[in-house]
């Protein structure tokens, strides 16, 4: 197909009011008139038009009798002046296209990229297999489908608004939406739509994509919003409206694609009107932020979709698809979270994890300083970088139709435990009883207070040492050892390199789910044994203690041995003391202290070294379990 097509404009004489009356139509509307055989000219196919079958994108105006060289120029500047493409005057006019009554001008419109690019991609896919496009990669056992960058590129998808310079990978969820969208399109009767959202960084839009080549595949009527034009895919081939005009071009059973996340503030309101006709099926991948979706949503009976974020395996899938070192992309996985984009940003570009690292603590700081309930979603500053959504993995609870966010990794929870310790006194307290009163935050509460309580251990000799309390006993002092008295261990064999003799002396075991023990100290009187909680109540397991004496015994032999439980509240402290603990042995003496955060003397700096040492000994935790349901009264703004 030519890049410019020559369009044949007639403009019949009103001779009863002396004015020409000009009607000019952009290609996308009088497509067939141009290239369809059986339509000789424009000139017939105007003659056939009624005037309510012109577009409303056509333009009638009229213009005074003069030479017939301004009134092209006149024509071409009006074409060039309502931005409908490049035009230029035609050359000449062909043997029979003049006569007394009728003067017609010639308008050579350059489809311009976009549209060269939709009906390219509409001639290559409309009606055939995916396979044309698709191809297979495996690892471990698993097996993905992608399109190539070698597709994307021959058919300029970046024309189209593809984000990206590399080839798309099919992700299992795009199955999962696929056949749910399905389901809701088929049970809608095609009445409103679809809100995809998720961890910005995931893949919705790559989706986005991903569905349009499905929907021509199957001969099915698509739109994709590319502001501010609608490019609209039909069996009659490709065509490019206004958004801000009537939906009258849509097919009824449309899909209609869009991408909240390079829209303005506005949505599309052709697409509004025709979800209101039922003529469409809105599909809107955007981010969690309510502005972009809660009022459509609303009026047109759309659902929510919530995407998972990668997974460790697809991460890998993903490194083969663009060519990157997959043990490279899972170390930026585990470390900064799920979102696709962060990860391969920075396996490109390893020098742009110092910016990342410097916009985490940021976000961090600005999390800890503002009060939780006043804090609003932010999905640059925070969203996607201190924490990943997902949908809610308990069907009874909404299932997809519910977004839940949780800290994106280990070590981002680590910054925000780090941003707390560098806060002023009143500030910190305000944030850890803010967070330990939400239901959702009690997990990621209870890691950061023994994150304090072990990082204080660890932070010098020069601190004042945690008093204990138990009921008919003596005050009992837990001392801070600091880190030159402090054995990080995993196993007995880490116990090898140990000063015993060198006290008082601190051993921290970096076994996940170690029993009994958060700490062990042990003093030129006794053996203290650690437990950091915010609980009412905790378990302190038999098998713990016999574990810890086989560990020690054999080095330290004292008559005393306390158990302390170290929390946040007095009356927290007097239930841990008071309640049965029958696996405790007899000679082990309960104590309880309240350990006071926002007094606490540990700093940003201890936390941050503490944690350092913490990870030369241990492998990464998984993602923490803090969660917020969008299901509450502030849903996801509580969050942000």
């Amino acid at each position: 197909m030519s890049t410019q097509t020559q369009i044949k404009v007639f403009i019949p004489l009103l001779s009863t009011l002396g004015t020409y009356s000009c009607t000019i139509s952009y290609v996308g509307e009088l497509r067939r008139a141009i290239w369809n055989e059986e339509s000789a000219s424009l000139r017939d196919y105007g003659g056939r038009l009624l005037p309510h079958q012109i577009s409303l994108r056509s333009l009638v105006y009229p213009v005074p009798l003069e030479p017939e060289n301004t009134l092209r120029k006149r024509v071409v500047d009006s074409a060039r002046g309502n931005q409908w493409a490049d035009a230029k005057d035609g050359a000449e006019v062909p043997p029979g296209w003049r006569d007394p009554q009728n003067v017609h001008v010639y308008l050579y419109v350059d489809l311009g990229p976009t549209m060269q690019a939709a009906e390219r991609l509409c001639d290559k896919l409309w009606g055939k297999d995916l396979s044309v496009i698709l191809e297979e990669i495996s690892d471990n056992g698993n097996t993905w489908k992608y399109v190539p960058k070698k597709h994307i590129d021959s058919l300029n998808m970046a024309d189209l608004g593809y984000p990206d310079d590399h080839g798309l990978l099919v992700r299992e969820e795009y199955d999962v939406a696929w056949r749910g969208f399905n389901y809701d399109t088929a049970k809608s009767k095609g009445q409103g739509g679809v809100i995809v959202t998720g961890q910005p960084g995931i893949g919705k839009t790559c989706f986005l994509y991903s569905l349009l080549f499905r929907l021509l595949s199957k001969g099915t009527p698509v739109s994709l919003q590319l502001a501010p034009y609608v490019i609209v895919f039909r069996d009659d081939g490709v065509s490019r409206h206004s958004q801000e005009a009537e939906p009258d071009y849509l097919p009824t059973g449309t899909w209609a694609l869009s991408d909240a996340g390079r829209l303005d503030e506005k949505h599309c309101p052709a697409y509004k009107d025709a979800a209101g006709r039922r003529k469409a099926w809105i599909i809107q991948t955007t981010s969690p932020l309510e502005n972009r979706w809660r009022e459509w949503k609303k009026q047109y009976t759309a659902v929510m979709f919530v995407m998972k974020g990668f997974s460790a395996e697809e991460i890998t899938a993903l490194g083969k698809v663009q060519g990157l070192d997959a043990s490279v992309l899972l170390h930026y996985y585990e470390k900064w979270g799920s979102s696709a984009r962060t990860c391969t940003l920075l396996a490109r570009d390893p020098a742009e994890e110092h910016h990342h690292a410097i916009a985490v603590n940021k976000a961090a700081d600005a999390f800890v300083r503002r009060p939780l309930p006043d804090i609003t979603f932010d999905a640059i500053q925070v969203s996607h970088i201190l924490f990943a959504v997902r949908p809610e993995v308990n069907e009874d609870k909404g299932g997809r139709r519910v977004p839940v966010a949780e800290m994106a990794s280990e070590h981002i929870r680590e910054i925000v435990s780090c941003a707390a310790a560098g806060a002023e006194a009143q500030k910190r307290i305000e944030f850890f009883r803010t967070i330990s009163t939400q239901p959702a935050f009690k997990g990621f509460a209870r890691d950061m207070f023994k994150g304090f309580v072990l990082s204080w251990l660890y932070a010098g000799s020069n601190l004042e040492p945690l008093r204990c309390f138990a009921t008919g006993q003596p005050i009992l002092e837990i001392p801070a050892c600091g880190k030159e008295k402090t054995t990080f261990f995993g196993s007995k064999n880490g116990l090898t390199n140990v000063k015993w003799d060198e006290l008082p002396l601190c051993l921290l075991p970096t076994v996940k789910n170690f029993p009994t023990a958060d700490a062990i100290v042990i003093t030129d009187k006794s053996i203290i044994t650690i437990q950091a909680t915010v609980s009412y109540k905790h378990k302190a397991k038999g098998t713990g203690f016999t574990k810890i004496e086989k560990l020690i015994s054999s080095h330290v032999t004292r008559d005393k041995w306390f158990h302390v439980f170290v929390t946040d509240d007095d009356d927290v402290a007097a239930s841990l003391l008071n309640q049965d603990l029958p696996e405790v042995p007899e000679d082990v003496v309960i104590y309880s202290a309240v350990f006071d955060i926002g007094r606490s003397a540990v700093t940003r700096e201890n936390m941050k070294a503490f944690n350092e040492k913490r990870l030369e000994f241990t492998d990464q935790q998984p993602p923490a379990e803090m969660v917020w349901r969008s299901t509450s009264r502030e849903g996801l703004q509580g969050i942000w």
